[in-house]
Order: C-alpha cells, then sequence, then structure tokens
C-alpha cells in the first residue's frame, strides 16, 4: 500500500505535572504537515497552558488554558522542530494527570 490511505496511529504519552513545572516535547515537521489530537487534564480544576513554539520561538497555537479535552490541529508553514509546552505554573497547590495525544501526518 502506497502512502494513500495509510493511517498514521497516534503516539500516547502521560505524566503528571506537579505545580509550578512545565513539561515540553520537540517534534520535527516538514512545511505543510499536520500535527493533530488531543489532550486531557484530570487534578485540581482539570486544567493547564497549552501551546507550541516555531524554531524561532514564536507561538504557533497559543490555547491559554486548556481544561478537561481538548481536540488540536495545526498545519506548519515552515519545515523545522516545534516545541510543545505543557504549563501549570500557574498552579500553586494542585498536580495534573494530562494525557495527550498525537500524531504528524
Amino acid at each position: 500500500m502506497g502512502l494513500v490511505g495509510r493511517i498514521i496511529p497516534y503516539r500516547v504519552e502521560h505524566f503528571t505535572l506537579k505545580p509550578f513545572t512545565i513539561h515540553t516535547g520537540t517534534i520535527n515537521m516538514n512545511e505543510g504537515a499536520v500535527f493533530e489530537g488531543y489532550l486531557t487534564v484530570r487534578g485540581g480544576n482539570d486544567d493547564i497552558r497549552f501551546y507550541v513554539k516555531e524554531k524561532h520561538s514564536n507561538k504557533v497555537l497559543d490555547i491559554k488554558r486548556v481544561q478537561g479535552r481538548y481536540d488540536f490541529y495545526y498545519q506548519a508553514i515552515s519545515e523545522g522542530f516545534y516545541t510543545l509546552y505543557l504549563d501549570n505554573r500557574f498552579s500553586w497547590i494542585t498536580s495534573k494527570e494530562v494525557y495527550i495525544h498525537y500524531r504528524v501526518r
């Protein structure tokens, strides 16, 4: 089977974000590639900040606070590395359980 009709599976990551912490991850994307998926948050008010920066540190996706479940979609305008930020620095007391399901196609 060629690339047409090929299903790209989601990667799944799970981690705990303690108060005042941030979790980052990096993905490499070609121009026009699509980064999509969803994340879920549990703990406290079930919220975190979620944003993505491109190689020059410009935010290309800034959701502010995500609560419960959030579906995302971003199409890369240039080739390079993109950094995902899952941010619980605003929480003083509560850790958050985060599950992120994503793929690049």
